[in-house]
């Protein structure tokens, strides 16, 4: 289950304040769980739940079999990730599908070991209850990221500020804001320095090309855009799979703001 918690850390929580520093960490996790994957062979013990198997048990044939995939598996998803945040140095399509990477390259791992620790746990409750709860964890970890992507941040304009809730939300006071604008184009990113990406899905701060910190509610590749330019010289763009939701977002925006 540590594999699990490792991709929502990779997938979440890294954060830097430069994209090669990011890049560096994501290359040295991957790393890490390409030495896992060889470790496991040795000390089959170290994973979730195969802790629990006798000796005998883990000395069979069949036991032997699954250890190695999973370990094989371990392996290329390390490779895998090292591999994608290199070249996602030179290429930007890599850069904006990694998320996917990560997703393959380290859930499918930790579906496997849950499927045989089911295949070979005894059939008595307690047991079953376990496993079970194990391949629960892992079930919500993999909806907790995919439905953060696909929940859209709620943004009402009231009052006198703009209220955006949600995952990195904020309160946005129309004192503090230098404009207001309705854009057909997002500027072109870097790296995500604190956030997520899944798909057409941006949220949080990332580097544009400037290497100034941008802040993204992004549900949609398809325009417009509202862009939140801030006394501060911070810029939010803001934007939803609907694109007239996104018009009429403005409209009662602009309509507040004082002229």
């Amino acid at each position: 289950m540590c594999i699990c918690f490792l991709f929502l850390f990779l997938h979440e929580t890294i954060k830097s304040h430069t994209m090669s520093i990011q890049i560096i960490s994501i290359a040295i996790i991957g790393i890490f769980i390409v030495l896992l994957g060889r470790i496991i062979l040795k000390y089959p013990k170290l994973l979730s739940g195969f802790n629990t198997f006798g000796k005998e048990k883990l000395e069979s044939q069949e036991v032997k079999k699954a250890i190695r995939l999973i370990s094989l598996l371990l392996s290329l998803g390390g490779v895998i990730i090292t591999t994608s945040a290199i070249l996602s140095l030179f290429c930007d399509c890599i850069s904006s599908i990694i998320s996917y990477i990560i997703i393959f390259a380290v859930v499918i791992p930790s579906c496997v070991s849950v499927f045989y620790l089911f295949k070979f746990t005894d059939e008595n409750k307690r047991d079953r209850l376990n496993v079970i709860a194990a391949l629960s964890v892992t079930i919500i970890a993999i909806a907790f990221v995919i439905v953060s992507a696909l929940v859209e941040s709620k943004v009402k304009a009231e009052g006198q500020q703009i209220r955006i809730s949600g995952v990195y939300g904020e309160s946005i006071k129309y004192d503090d804001i230098e404009k207001i604008d309705l854009i057909n184009a997002l500027p072109k990113t870097r790296w995500r320095s604190n956030g997520y990406s899944l798909g057409n899905t941006r949220i949080g701060y990332f580097k544009n090309e400037n290497n100034e910190t941008v802040k993204f509610f992004i549900h949609s590749s398809r325009p417009p855009y509202l862009l939140i330019s801030k006394k501060s010289g911070q810029k939010i763009y803001i934007n939803f799979k609907d694109s007239g939701k996104t018009s009429i977002l403005y409209e009662e925006v602009i309509e507040l703001f004082p002229k």
